[in-house]
């Protein structure tokens, strides 16, 4: 009998998924031509909605902010992004290149013999260079960190959107 109310815990507890505190840059092109701008707060089986204050998806909107609501008969496309990707990408790119290069130059230091050269000069040359490199290679991942979805009115589209983006904002 324990077993059985501990197993039957255990599935409630699966069941149950949290939301992640995500901020979502929304960028919707309407099907009449004009574009919208705002963060992502709820998409429902027909429409989402965002709002103009930056604000993490799934918060309730105060009622100061404006809030608009589009049907996906309305939306020709939409693009998320998190606010400040790039800079991130950027930063983990550059941080993991000089720890990387320092550990190259540091083990080149050490495997020359006989050199006259000043002490850390390798790993700081290799960490300088890695540095340069891994955020060149972060900034290069950007574009990767934004998403396009192509919906053109159509709701089998809207709905694969809304299920991509359930899936990226829960647990």
């Amino acid at each position: 009998m324990i077993l059985l109310f501990a197993n039957s815990i255990y599935a409630v507890s699966q069941d149950s998924m949290r939301l992640k505190k995500m901020t979502l840059r929304a960028k919707i092109a309407l099907v009449n031509g004009k574009t919208e701008n705002g963060y992502l707060q709820q998409v429902d089986e027909s429409q989402l909605v965002i709002s103009t204050v930056s604000l993490h998806y799934g918060t309730p909107i105060p009622n100061d902010a404006v809030r608009q609501q589009f049907h996906y008969y309305d939306i020709n496309s939409l693009v998320l992004r998190k606010p400040n990707a790039g800079g991130t990408t950027t930063a983990i790119g550059a941080i993991s290149g000089l720890v990387i290069g320092a550990l190259i130059g540091f083990t080149h230091e050490q495997n020359s013999s006989g050199k006259m050269h000043i002490q850390g000069a390798s790993a700081a040359t290799y960490g300088l260079v890695g540095c340069l490199i891994g955020a060149g290679i972060g900034v290069s991942l950007t574009p990767l960190v934004k998403r396009k979805y192509k919906i053109g009115g159509r709701s089998n589209d809207y709905e694969s959107m809304r299920v991509d983006v359930l899936n990226w904002t829960y647990h």
